[in-house]
């Protein structure tokens, strides 16, 4: 074994270095199943510090897992490094998107002021102005982000970090979408002359990026499984195991994966019941966060984890941040997708072309509406960017990811997931919910980053309240 992984292997009376012969060199062990090894062996690395479990280092520790693969290489990771410069091309669109929105945010700020300067303007102009001004006050930063976000995406596959390869495959996804929106504006309709053609072209290194990395790099649930399966240990319990003994717990996952998509649900509703009968604000607070607590705690007591995995702070902060890049990337990803949907439409069916716009017009005054909201008190704002955050994710990542990424897997979980946040927002964004399915799948992609454990929460609660504080303070300033 290598120097950074360590086992301490059951005493069966055998030893590790046993079988040497008389010869200068010792006969080496050619696969790790060789050894006697299981679920319960327990294995440490130099980063760790601490023993776990081999079956909980699999599955949820990166740099234990990370080590055992150096001693037993996976295939499809060989390829991965192989094709992870060609992945590339989807941050690198992204920041070319950026880069194109930043100058001409500051063109536009540019016009606002010599229009601001001229003695002739109306009042109504000037407060019109002012108005554009202050909405556009906050995007500096929100571009300085995106640009450090893209940055990190191109250093995380240049380096061959695949746990970060949702950072690359957004970008592409998000970058694609707003060059080929901007490249079919209607005054063109999707034309092939002049700036449409860089327009489609970067448009496509997003997308021939983004699929790279999506297809090319392998998902550590699968890499798990499949250095299960080279060591000779059961599958994971976490993919759905199909041994006798565990169908039981993954039928009752399975049931608490619908009981808690159906609360996710109806959590909205209670909420809007209890309005509606005008019950006093901080009863319904204290109902939404008794609710999400008292489910994620309740399911965490009733069926334990069995990971025993100890929380790395840095970690889960890194993993909060990358979680913060997503969200900025899939906000402007659901963005630039309606905008497209609204030129579509414009070109190619004129007579709905009003609806689909009111439609967009309709989702950014529900965004506007209830950033106002967060802003308007100290405690809206402490209830937007803590409370809320902290209990949302209780109970849609903590109890449905958690339980579902057991009896499914973990993409599924994920999609699972995030669809279920945005739909469950609806009563709140009637119009703008794809927005929050956006949201949803990113802070989905957080919690994976962060090992999908119980204590992961912390990661993509830390995402939520960084994002509803951005867009909070986006509004106060």
């Amino acid at each position: 074994m290598p120097r950074e992984l360590f086992a301490v292997l059951p005493t069966n009376g055998a030893e590790v270095g046993q079988g040497t012969t008389e010869a200068t060199e010792p006969v080496p062990v050619v696969e790790l199943r060789d050894l006697p090894i299981d679920e319960a062996t327990l294995v440490t690395t130099r980063v760790l510090g601490k023993r776990i479990r081999l079956g909980d280092a699999i599955d949820h520790h990166g740099p234990t897992r990370d080590a055992l693969l150096g001693v037993s290489p996976d295939a499809r990771l060989e390829r991965w490094r192989k094709l992870r410069l060609i992945a590339i091309a989807a941050p690198f669109s992204y920041v070319l998107a950026t880069i194109v929105q930043w100058v001409e945010l500051n063109e536009g700020l540019a016009e606002l002021a010599k229009i601001r300067a001229d003695p002739h303007a109306s009042q109504a102009v000037l407060l019109k102005v002012a108005s554009l001004e202050k909405a556009v006050a906050w995007r500096p930063y929100y571009l300085a982000g995106e640009l450090l976000f893209a940055v990190a995406a191109a250093i995380a596959l240049g380096i061959g970090l695949r746990r970060l390869r949702g950072l690359s495959v957004i970008a592409g996804v998000a970058g694609a979408l707003w060059w080929v929106q901007r490249a079919g504006r209607p005054e063109h309709c999707f034309g092939v002359k002049g700036a449409a053609l860089a327009e489609f072209g970067a448009m496509t290194l997003g997308v021939v990026g983004a699929v790279v990395a999506f297809v090319a790099a392998p998902s550590e649930s699968s890499i798990a499984t499949r250095l299960r399966e080279r060591l000779g240990l059961a599958a994971s319990p976490s993919v759905g195991a199909a041994a006798r003994a565990s169908f039981s717990l993954r039928r009752l996952d399975v049931a608490a994966t619908f009981g808690a998509a159906a609360l996710g649900f109806a959590l909205p509703l209670i909420d809007d019941l209890l309005s509606r009968v005008h019950t006093p604000f901080v009863a319904r607070f204290c109902v939404f966060i008794g609710i999400c607590f008292g489910t994620f705690f309740g399911f965490l007591a009733f069926r334990r984890e069995t990971s025993r995995v100890p929380i790395e702070p840095i970690a889960l902060i890194g993993s909060a941040l990358a979680g913060f890049g997503l969200a900025a990337a899939a906000d402007l990803a659901a963005q630039s997708a309606m905008h497209l949907m609204v030129d579509v439409t414009t070109c190619f069916a004129p007579q709905k072309a009003a609806a689909m716009q009111a439609i967009r017009v309709a989702s950014e005054r529900e965004t506007s509406a209830a950033r106002q909201d967060a802003a308007s008190s100290t405690m809206a704002l402490l209830v937007t960017v803590v409370a809320v955050p902290l209990s949302e994710e209780l109970l849609y990542r903590g109890t449905l990811q958690r339980i579902a990424r057991r009896a499914f897997g973990a993409p599924t979980a994920l999609a699972l997931t995030g669809l279920i946040f945005g739909l469950a927002h609806m009563s709140v964004y009637e119009h703008g919910f794809y927005q929050t399915i956006a949201l949803g799948l990113a802070f989905a992609a957080a919690y994976e980053i962060a090992g999908g454990t119980a204590a992961a929460v912390v990661a993509t609660a830390l995402t939520h309240a960084l994002w509803n504080g951005y867009l909070t303070l986006s509004v106060a300033k």
